[in-house]
């Protein structure tokens, strides 16, 4: 029985030969009919293998019968046979195969499907590969197309990105916008309930003060109608003891005028014969005593009947005068002690003479010579403290029926002091009339601002003309420059003033010359009261105050009025003080240095009292260091501010526009600030209110009631404090 042939697909692992297509295994038939094909196959495999080999012709083995042959279906490739370069040792792999136990045929077949796997894949990669200058042209234009690409990358990425930016910087600029208008209307809320606070606490000082002054008013008036009624109860007790005491006397003496009728004889002769004894008794001759006999004096009778009181006590002593040293005279002794006896004698006489003297001046003059009534002017007036009013009270005599009227509070003074008003029109007429001693004792004065044209400055030339019982100076305004403070110190003068009387009408005018002057009012104020609108040429423009700054220096009762007024309009303020006021104080204003304030206000206003050491703070050097185009406004005193400097810096430019309610030689004006376009002037008006007006008189009055009542003042100046 033949053995059956083993094929190659049998032999070696399949995963060695992928690209092969095996056949069947062939049929004995089959494979007889096709010996040669077998034969060839194996014969060219065996040849194959000793080529590789490096075996010739004769050293080739047969193959042995019986051995299986290789039967391919098909060739490997169907390109056309090449000489191959084989890429390894060959025949040292087909060794290797069989030292690892693989037949030759079988090491020689996969000898030769690994290296057409390997020509495949060389051929394969060969066919993927391209040349260098083909790879360069690729890789330029690679780098080209990314050139391209990064270009319009590029371009795309700044369009987005511009595009991204601007839409940024526009929802900034609307999220800014928004924010600003935001803090501007928080601003304004602010700035409303804090002006309506102030407004409201203001309201409500005013009230308790008015509260306080209708108090003191009503205690003094309750002192004084009790005073009165006191005093008109000691005048009814007075007159009806008077009464009770006419009537008794009258009585009396109409019955002592009608006894003395009819013992009037009696009572002569006993005189006669009293006067007979006692010459008898000094030793005169007899015509001696009918010399001197007393006559009948009927007029002083009759004056004694008239004037009953006095005569009837001096009647009544002289009786008892005459009748005692009668019956101590005894009777068994008439030439004894003669000198004693002459000397009682005489000395009775004459106290008779004098007592009869007596009741004749009592008689002949009208008791209420000698007795005053303790009701009259006189005697009133001249317990009560003076007062020395220089000026007028304008505001107290205008409704004298308007409750809590400064003429009830002038009144109450007139009634607890002597009101002294000089007569003079200049100041040497003062001078004259003060040295007269017209105004001696006056312990108080109340003046006005308008009085300055009759006495001068309060200095010391005033003081030393003036009464050494002054002690007290009550002056009616906020500011007190027309006093010479430290004189009064040295003369021992306590002065007071206004201070919060006039802060709201002051602060209401400041805001008006500020809006006023930031707006460049005055030019088309002037053209259109001269008939032409607007001017002849447009004004420039103005400006708006929210979101300036607005610089406060002195930050007093006005300044910080002024502050709560301006934060309406939408305004920043910093202001600059003697020393910084507390957080509740400053209500969110900023405090900052004086150099500081003049660099980065907008709006200067200045609140600060003139003294010596504040008169022209603002002058040259700071002009100079001022924002260009600052707006000034003034409502203090025209000295703290250097008017000649002033105009130089409007003249520059370095102040655009400027609102003045004082002047420095009032009532002169600069000529070049009257004739400046850039300048809102008013008349010093701060204070000219009817409102305001009575508020300091009666705060003024306040003053000179406390001085007088008290000694002591409601409102001394901060100079004098430790005074008060």
């Amino acid at each position: 029985m033949a053995t059956p042939s083993v094929m190659a697909a049998d032999i070696l692992p399949r995963f060695l030969l992928p690209r092969l297509s095996w056949a069947a295994p062939l049929s004995a038939p089959r494979a007889a009919a096709r010996p040669f094909a077998a034969i060839h196959v194996g014969k060219t495999a065996r040849q194959f293998s000793s080529f590789q080999h490096g075996e010739s012709p004769a050293q080739r083995r047969p193959t042995p019968a019986g051995s299986p042959i290789l039967i391919l279906s098909r060739a490997f490739h169907a390109t056309a046979m090449r000489q191959r370069d084989h890429h390894f040792d060959t025949l040292k792999f087909v060794k290797r195969l069989q030292s690892e136990g693989f037949t030759e045929l079988q090491s020689v077949a996969m000898m030769k499907v690994l290296n057409d796997v390997i020509e495949e894949s060389i051929q394969n990669l060969t066919r993927t590969m391209v040349l260098r200058e083909d790879a360069a042209k690729a890789t330029y234009t690679q780098k080209v197309d990314f050139a391209k690409l990064r270009s319009e990358l590029l371009s795309a990425d700044s369009t987005e990105s511009n595009t991204t930016r601007s839409a940024h910087e526009r929802l900034t600029n609307d999220i800014a916008k928004l924010s600003s208008r935001l803090r501007d209307e928080i601003g304004r809320t602010q700035a409303s309930v804090r002006l309506d606070l102030n407004l409201e606490k203001g309201r409500i000082r005013e009230e308790a003060v008015g509260q306080e002054l209708k108090s003191k008013e009503t205690e003094t008036k309750i002192e004084q109608e009790v005073a009165a009624l006191r005093e008109k109860l000691e005048q009814v007790k007075f007159q009806t003891l008077q009464w009770l005491m006419g009537v008794c006397t009258g009585f009396a003496a109409l019955l002592l005028g009608a006894w003395r009728l009819l013992i009037k004889q009696f009572y002569l002769n006993i005189a006669y014969e009293y006067r007979k004894c006692a010459l008898s008794l000094a030793g005169e001759p007899r015509a001696t005593h009918q010399a001197t006999k007393v006559p009948a004096d009927n007029r002083s009778h009759t004056a004694c009947g008239l004037h009953a009181p006095l005569f009837l006590t001096s009647s009544i002593i002289l009786n008892l005068l005459l009748h005692l040293p009668l019956l101590a005279i005894p009777q068994s002794e008439t030439h004894t002690k003669r000198p004693e006896r002459l000397c009682i004698v005489l000395g009775h006489n004459v106290l008779a003479q004098l007592l009869h003297f007596s009741a004749r001046l009592f008689s002949t003059y009208p008791t209420n010579l000698w007795i005053r009534n303790p009701s009259s002017r006189d005697s009133t007036m001249a317990g009560k403290p003076k007062v020395l009013l220089l000026g007028k009270i304008d505001h107290s005599h205008t409704d004298i029926t308007a409750p809590d009227s400064a003429h009830d509070a002038w009144s109450g003074i007139a009634d607890i002091a002597q009101v002294l008003r000089p007569e003079a029109t200049n100041r040497d007429e003062f001078f004259t009339e003060c040295k007269a001693g017209a105004f001696d004792g006056a312990s108080v004065a109340y003046r006005t601002f308008d009085s300055v044209a009759v006495t001068g400055k309060i200095d010391s030339a005033v003081l030393d003309v003036l009464p050494k019982s002054l002690k007290f100076l009550c002056h009616n305004g906020a500011g007190y420059d027309q006093v010479d403070i430290p004189a009064c110190t040295a003369h021992n003068v306590r002065v007071s003033n206004t201070p919060t009387a006039v802060d709201d009408a002051t602060a209401d005018i400041t805001i008006w010359l500020l809006i006023g002057a930031l707006r460049n009012l005055p030019a088309s104020m002037a053209a259109l009261r001269a008939g032409n609108w607007r001017g002849k040429s447009l004004p420039a423009l103005g400006h708006d105050p929210q979101g300036k700054v607005l610089g406060i220096l002195g930050m007093g009762g006005i300044g910080r009025n002024v502050a709560a007024k301006a934060r309406a309009f939408g305004m920043r303020i910093r202001y600059h003080n003697r020393s910084r006021l507390s957080p509740d104080l400053e209500d969110g204003a900023e405090y900052v240095d004086f150099e500081t304030l003049l660099k980065q206000s907008d709006v200067l206003s200045l609140n600060l009292p003139l003294n010596p050491k504040t008169r022209h703070t603002i002058s040259t050097p700071q002009f100079a260091i001022m924002k260009p185009g600052i707006v000034i406004v003034n409502t203090a005193r025209g000295a703290v501010m250097d008017e000649a400097a002033l105009v130089d810096a409007l003249a520059t430019g370095q102040v655009a526009s400027v609102g003045l309610d004082v002047y420095e030689n009032e009532p002169e004006i600069h000529a070049e600030l009257l004739a400046n376009e850039s300048v809102l002037l008013v008349p010093h008006m701060g204070t000219w209110t009817e409102e305001t007006q009575t508020k300091m008189e009666e705060w003024a009055i306040s003053n000179v009631r406390m001085a007088v009542t008290e000694a002591k003042l409601r409102s001394i100046v901060p100079e004098q404090t430790n005074m008060a």
